[in-house]
């Protein structure tokens, strides 16, 4: 098992792609590759896992270019419920009892294909705390467009 990784945003898609149970993503914001996944499992599995998706649902955070308007808009508009944190710039995905720590970079600063150093694998108490914060932190509230 590593430590540290790589993992591009395709990478991220295919982790998302592979849960069976629950998935938990904290970003600031993300793109079309990650909503798309998200959005596939949605579809797929008919509510049976648990999708807990939290963001900082914030102007400047699109400006910075964190993510796309156009990505949260799909997934709520297709029934996926998106949490906001203001001011978030925790990362992390966790899949069941496989998590990361993410360093999201804004592909303005750095291109999405580049490959980075940019995850540490989670150890399990910290997985346990990560969802409860994802699921119940204070500051936390529904994301509506």
């Amino acid at each position: 098992m590593k430590y540290f990784e790589s993992l591009t945003q395709n990478d991220l898609a295919n982790i998302i792609k592979s849960t069976k149970k629950e998935l938990f993503v904290s970003m600031p914001l993300f793109h079309r590759e990650i909503a798309d996944a998200i959005l596939s499992i949605h579809r797929a599995n008919e509510k049976k896992i648990g999708i807990h998706i939290l963001v900082d649902f914030d102007a400047q955070t699109f400006r910075q270019g964190y993510g796309e308007f156009n990505s949260i808009e799909l997934l709520i508009k297709e029934g996926v419920e998106i949490k906001t944190l203001k001011d978030n710039r925790i990362s992390f995905i966790i899949v069941y009892d496989k998590g990361y720590y993410l360093f999201i970079e804004s592909r303005s600063l750095i291109p999405a294909d580049k490959e980075t150093i940019n995850a540490v694998r989670a150890d399990p108490m910290s997985i346990v705390r990560l969802k409860q914060l994802a699921s119940f932190g204070k500051g936390i509230e529904t994301v509506e467009v």
